[in-house]
Formats: C-alpha cells, structure tokens, sequence
C-alpha cells in the first residue's frame, strides 16, 4: 500500500515538474514564426499555404473535414484487413459496424475497443491505422486547443491563426519527438514490440489443455503516444485557465 502511495505520489510530482516546461515548449511551437524542412515538405505535397489566416469557422471546418477524412481512411484499411501485409496469421478484416466504431473511437482519441487487438487486428492495422488515428488525433486536440486560446487573447477572431500550420507543427516539434524519447524509456522497460505472430506456452496444467496460445502486437509505440498525452493536457489545460483569468481582470476592470 505505502509503495503504491509512493510511486502515485512521485508520478503526480513529476506530472507537475513538467507542466511548466511543457506549456513553454508548446508555447514556442504555436509562436515561432519559421517552419522547418519537413513542414515545408508536408506542405508542398499537401498543397497548403502555411500563410493563411484563417477564422474560427475556417479553423473548424478545416479541422472536422480532415479528421473526418483521416477517420475514412482508417476504416478502410481495417476494412481491408485480410488484404494488407504484415499478417501471419491471416486475420480477417473488421465488419462494416466495428471497423466505423473503431476508427470513431480512435479518430476522436477515445481509444475504445470492443475487441481484442491482439487477436482481431493484423500488425499492419494496429501501426497504419490504430496508430496514425492515436497520432493525428492528439495533434488535432492540441492545435484546437491552440487557436482556441489565440482566439482568447486576439480581439480580432478573423485571425486565431492556421489550422495545417498547428496540426503539422504539433506532430513533427511535440509527438514524434515525445514518442521517441518514451520509446527507449519504454524498451528499457522491457515493454514489448514485437512483429511477431502468436506464440504458444505451455502451462503447469495437465495435457493436453497446458498449451495455449497468445497473440502478440508492437505495444510499444502504441503506448508512448497515449502516455505523453498526460503532460501536454496538463500544460495546456494550465495555460487556458491563465487567460481565462486575465480576460475576466480586464472585463472587471
């Protein structure tokens, strides 16, 4: 019990230690005023303007019809399953009502499963599809989060800045960066990644029921993006309460 209180007391700490170095960085990534090489080559092969400006209702409707495209593709390569690569053990594909709902679930970041993903999803499926829609919908969380808090401190809302710009920037300066770095935390941990198909152990039980057989996955970078989500939440939510706090001073006043 003590080391259960312990290890939640020095989670918490840390969570807190980073709040503020994490709003800095994330203040950095929204402000800077240059793009780096990949976001320029995103842009180029996306055909986006990073000079736009855009206005709350262009931010949103840029924001809902690329998830909901995201979302399309994510249920298309579930529904594809049987067809795709990287799966030794033939799994079928996801039906027309669990492929929608899984990538409903994902693309939203709610991450809920009706299913057993070891065993229901292919290799290729957890990484192309589970994956891309855990990335592209925490990046998509954080850049609303962005614009809204430019739409707080702006009094021009025609102007709460670019909605690719955000997306982009969120995934090549904060996610990919904070996966990699959980990522060796995590293989140093000895949590699994592996490409492997099932394996089978043998248990203490008489035969000829001691063998069973266990779907494997690479959990790993599934987990780092879901965990560093935590610290990000936490600097945003912080950052939204000062301004939050500093318009209603100036409308007392």
């Amino acid at each position: 019990m003590i080391s259960d209180l312990t290890q939640f007391t020095l989670y918490v700490l840390i969570l807190i230690g980073l709040i503020v170095p994490t709003g800095m960085w994330l203040a950095r990534t929204f402000t800077s005023p240059s793009h780096s090489t990949p976001e320029r080559l995103t842009y180029k092969v996306l055909g986006i303007d990073p000079e736009e400006k855009m206005s709350w209702k262009r931010y949103g409707v840029v924001l809902l019809l690329s998830n909901a495209a995201m979302m399309g593709l994510g249920y298309l390569l579930l529904r594809i399953q049987n067809l795709l690569p990287f799966d030794p053990l033939g799994r079928t594909a996801q039906t027309p009502d669990l492929a929608f709902n899984t990538a409903a679930s994902f693309v939203t970041n709610t991450n809920w499963q009706s299913y057993s993903g070891e065993t229901s999803l292919s290799n290729f499926s957890q990484m192309a599809a589970i994956t891309f829609l855990m990335v592209v919908s925490a990046a998509t969380g954080v850049a609303a989060c962005g614009g809204f808090i430019r739409g707080l401190s702006r009094k021009n809302v025609g102007d709460i800045g670019n909605y690719w710009v955000d997306f982009t920037r969120v995934i090549y300066r904060v996610l990919l960066p904070l996966s990699f770095v959980v990522a060796l935390i995590y293989v140093w941990q000895g949590i699994p990644q592996t490409l492997g198909s099932a394996t089978t152990v043998t248990t203490l039980e008489a035969e000829p029921s001691n063998r069973l057989s266990w779907g494997r996955s690479p959990v790993l970078n599934r987990s780092s993006i879901s965990e560093q989500m935590v610290a990000v939440s936490s600097a945003l939510t912080r950052r939204i309460r000062t301004k939050t706090r500093r318009l209603s001073r100036i409308s007392s006043t």
